[in-house]
């Protein structure tokens, strides 16, 4: 299939800036586009204004990587759209390679030495491949950013921890990715992943102001690609899309609804403040004893069932969980005013993630009418959701 040539680009075996293809490592771009973009089935190869541009459609939105060090000779314009795995799986484990598109065969080839593969590539219709990181796709001029901000490897080990804390499992259907919500100020770093029911949040000294002061929210998917960039990553936000920065690539993300419409970080940090100002009737739990339960728990555990939670004759805590198959239940020290019930995903969430997880970690739960808050004082670790009607 004959591919139509950008104007830029050169019969002489020029990119389409008019500088010639150089060998690039290729262990790098794989590994980075596998970590960014993995799990799409096919993607767009386009000339950017440095390097190339890399775009497929994600779980979040049109997905777009450039890395400035990559070209390819004779590149079309408009680009060419290319199997995923194909184009990672022929450049994988190559310490370099040199890429050319073949418009007259209709393909990609990736050499190293005299090693070939050849990709089978189609047209691209109309201008889907223009490179849009550094415009924000309006091309009209510079993009406004409402956060713009530079995490070296320490601040991106802080947020990593404070994620593997928070980190939940999305139960309510109607969106399409969690939300995480970073709120640093020049003394403590707040991490909250949150969904329309549940809440975990971490809060964590930040040490000599290392952390920079900014406010953001973003879904749980794009903020790990944040982590998984090398280096120093300059994070730009605004309403509607991330951008990440590095030495290695630029990677922009559209942000999803779900995110532009979720509550802001002044917001969770009031409902994080109500929870613990109201919460009554408390009563303490070994962490390590209640996810031995909930394991337990499992063997009778159908598609949705509730963790009760009551008072025992005399003194005294019973959690049981009952369905079909059977029922497991067990006595724990404390005392609780009235019955409560907690969707189990819920109940296993708070258990496995308020907290550091150690032996003697003791979880504080406290009751309203309307939530049960599992806050854990060893790590400023506390999750928040909602009781079942």
């Amino acid at each position: 299939m004959a591919t139509k040539k950008g104007a830029a680009a050169g019969e002489d075996g020029s990119d389409a800036s008019g500088a010639a293809s150089k060998d690039v490592t290729a262990t790098v771009f794989t590994s980075l586009l596998e970590s960014i973009l993995g799990g799409v089935e096919s993607f767009t190869l386009a000339p950017g204004k440095t390097g190339v541009v890399m775009q497929a459609a994600t779980a979040t939105g049109s997905g777009e990587v450039r890395i400035p060090t990559l070209s390819v000779r004779n590149l079309p314009e408009d680009g060419v759209v290319l199997d995923f795995k194909a184009f990672v799986g022929a450049c994988k484990g190559r310490k370099a390679v040199s890429l050319s598109a073949k418009g007259s065969s209709g393909e990609l080839e990736v050499s190293s030495g005299s090693y070939r593969a050849a990709i089978a590539t189609t047209e691209v219709a109309g201008s889907g491949g223009k490179d849009s990181s550094a415009s924000g796709g309006s091309g009209s001029g510079k993009t406004e950013y409402n956060t713009s901000v530079s995490l070296d490897d320490s601040c991106k080990a802080l947020l990593s921890s404070a994620l593997r804390s928070t980190r939940i499992e999305k139960t309510y259907s109607g969106i399409v990715d969690t939300v995480v919500h970073v709120d640093a100020t020049d003394k403590a770093v707040t991490i909250a992943c949150f969904e329309p029911s549940q809440v975990a949040y971490k809060k964590v000294k930040n040490k000599d102001g290392n952390f920079p002061t900014c406010s953001f929210v973003l879904p749980s998917s794009i903020i790990s690609k944040v982590l998984l960039l090398p280096g120093t990553v300059k994070l730009s936000v605004n309403d509607a899309m991330a951008v990440m920065r590095s030495k290695s690539c630029d990677v922009t993300f559209p942000l999803p609804i779900d995110t532009i419409n979720a509550i802001s970080t002044d917001q969770v940090k009031q409902l994080i403040k109500v929870a613990k100002t109201s919460a009554s009737k408390e009563f303490t739990i070994g962490k390590a004893s209640l996810q031995s339960f909930l394991l337990n728990a499992e063997s009778v555990l159908v598609s949705s069932a509730d963790v009760s939670v009551s008072p025992a004759d005399g003194k005294g805590v019973i959690l049981s969980v009952t369905t079909a198959k059977g029922t497991v239940k067990e006595k724990f020290k404390g005392s609780i005013g009235k019955k409560f019930s907690l969707n189990f995903p819920f109940f296993r969430a708070a258990a496995g993630r308020a907290g550091g997880g150690g032996e003697d970690d003791i979880l504080r739960i406290g009751v309203t009418d309307a939530f049960v808050m599992m806050d854990n004082s060893s790590d400023n670790s506390s999750y928040i959701a909602a009781l079942s009607e």
